[in-house]
């Protein structure tokens, strides 16, 4: 990206031989020569998504289409440089003074030539504006990509007037006329040594021809003044769309902006009709522009609606890899993957979802009925626990779900680690939240919903998940122990090396339970 940038900059000076110290520049065309070199090998490994949707990652393949493709393209942009290089940047490399050329007239028409041949570089733009909208879609928000459209078209006026202004510095340079703007403009005006100046000139009466102002530059030769004729019909439209293109990105912005803003509105004018006190007015006020207007910019399954039309098994799959990491950072659901996996793909589609949290609001409170259990996202969560009060109410097992780590001994405000699994004591019985958890700062958290894990569950054959109803009994077990030795039990996860323990025993009786079964199926089969 950054070459091609160069490029675009570069390449006119170069052909309008405003480059006074192109011969410095010699590594920079050295350096872009092996990047387009090494570039070709990477072009032909680089995968690609098939119209399947399948991401094609065989060098073979990839070769192919690349070969198809840019491969032609980029090989002639490629040999066009090194000829360029041995032509013109070796010997202006050679050359003394620096930045000069001693040549007859034929060398300067193969100079001249050379320098347009740089134009065949301006070919990859395309690759740029592919490049450049895949990184704003993949790391940009909207409002980010609205605003960055703006700027696009601001930076397609400036290159275009660029490109102009050393069109229209060329054709006095290499005018055969005696009366040319450059002489007329330098008399008493400027230095005609100076390629900087001349430049400045040149992008100043560029820039008038494509809005409303003026200079006092005009053509002075039939040659110009055609070249004047042309800008100005280009610029008429030019400038219409470009205009038409800003106002739409702008009024898209505002768009994105516009339910905050009819929100802010209905609420003044609620708080104004309904005679709110000045201190519940600025409390309320003071909380929507900090927080509510700064709501995570996050997108979430459903918003968009789209996903809710894929196949099940495409869903399915999405799911997985959305949520399977996080669920496995359970010990359960880590130590029982190979015998479960469907059951644990089932529950990352049925079971889990994403949710935003504002700050300062509340997930759960204590005393409070668990419904889920939360994995956190970030360590904006803060977490207090009660004091003196059984959570746990074993009024029944509930055969199995998601899985386990809980702690105990927390009695001041904490944050929640990164990756942490809350309330997961809710999904193997039936539980209250022994603490209070809020969030800090605006952010987002996963949720596994326990009815949705209960149904799952009952669906499955009893055999099948052994396993894990050993884990769960086994891990309320050994809470009911830690609670009747008088320590508290809250909503935090227990140690790593408490849960793993667990599941390598219930582990260790599920193959104790598999080998007697099988045992006994070989006595009763023996005659």
């Amino acid at each position: 990206m950054i070459f091609l940038a160069v490029d675009m900059f570069l390449i006119p000076l170069q052909i309008c031989e405003l480059d006074g110290a192109s011969a410095s520049l010699t590594i920079v065309s050295i350096a872009a020569m092996l990047y387009w070199s090494v570039d070709l090998a990477v072009q032909s490994m680089t995968g690609y998504v098939t119209i399947t949707g399948t991401v094609e990652m065989r060098p073979k393949r990839t070769t192919r289409r690349y070969l198809r493709g840019w491969f032609g393209a980029d090989v002639m942009i490629l040999t066009s440089d090194l000829v360029v290089f041995a032509v013109l940047d070796l010997a202006q490399w050679d050359s003394e003074p620096v930045g000069t050329v001693t040549a007859s007239t034929a060398s300067l028409k193969m100079t001249r030539i050379a320098r347009l041949v740089r134009l065949m570089r301006l070919m990859r733009l395309q690759q740029l504006r592919d490049l450049t909208a895949s990184l704003a879609d993949s790391y940009c928000s909207q409002s980010v990509m609205l605003g960055l459209s703006v700027c696009q078209w601001f930076f397609a006026v400036l290159v275009l007037n660029h490109v102009v202004a050393c069109a229209w510095y060329a054709i006095a340079n290499y005018s055969s006329s005696e009366s040319t703007w450059i002489r007329n403009a330098a008399i008493g005006e400027f230095d005609e040594d100076s390629n900087v100046q001349r430049y400045v000139l040149a992008l100043h009466w560029s820039l008038t021809q494509f809005g409303p102002s003026t200079q006092n530059i005009g053509p002075t030769n039939t040659q110009e003044r055609m070249f004047a004729c042309a800008v100005v019909f280009v610029g008429l439209g030019v400038f219409s769309v470009i205009i038409s293109g800003i106002t739409s990105a702008v009024n898209q912005l505002r768009f994105v902006n516009m339910d905050a803003l009819v929100e802010e509105s209905n609420l003044r004018e609620f708080m104004t009709s309904r005679g709110i006190s000045a201190g519940l007015y600025g409390s309320i006020t003071s909380f929507f522009k900090s927080t509510y207007r700064k709501k995570d910019a996050r997108i979430f399954e459903g918003d968009i609606r789209v996903l809710s039309e894929l196949p099940t098994s495409v869903r399915m799959q999405m799911h997985a890899e959305l949520y399977l990491s996080k669920l496995c950072a359970n010990a359960w659901a880590s130590t029982f993957y190979g015998q479960h996996s469907e059951l644990l793909s089932q529950i990352c589609h049925t079971a889990m979802s994403e949710r935003s949290v504002l700050a300062g609001h509340d997930i759960f409170l204590p005393t409070s009925e668990a419904t889920s259990a939360y994995y956190s996202m970030s360590e904006d969560l803060l977490y207090a626990h009660s004091h003196g009060r059984k959570a746990l109410e074993l009024k029944g097992l509930q055969r199995i779900a998601s899985s386990s780590r809980r702690a105990t001994f927390s009695h001041s405000l904490e944050h929640v680690p990164l990756g942490s699994w809350l309330a997961e004591m809710a999904l193997w019985c039936k539980w209250r939240h022994a603490g209070h958890l809020q969030a800090n700062t605006t952010t987002h958290l996963i949720c596994l919903d326990c009815t949705e894990l209960q149904k799952i569950v009952k669906q499955s054959e009893r055999n099948s998940i052994f396993g894990v109803r050993i884990f769960a009994i086994l891990l309320v077990d050994h809470i009911e122990r830690v609670q009747a030795m008088g320590e508290v039990v809250t909503d935090l996860p227990l140690s790593l090396e408490v849960t793993q323990a667990i599941a390598s025993r219930a582990k260790g009786l599920m193959r104790i339970r598999q080998n007697l079964a099988s045992i006994l199926f070989a006595a009763t089969a023996t005659p």
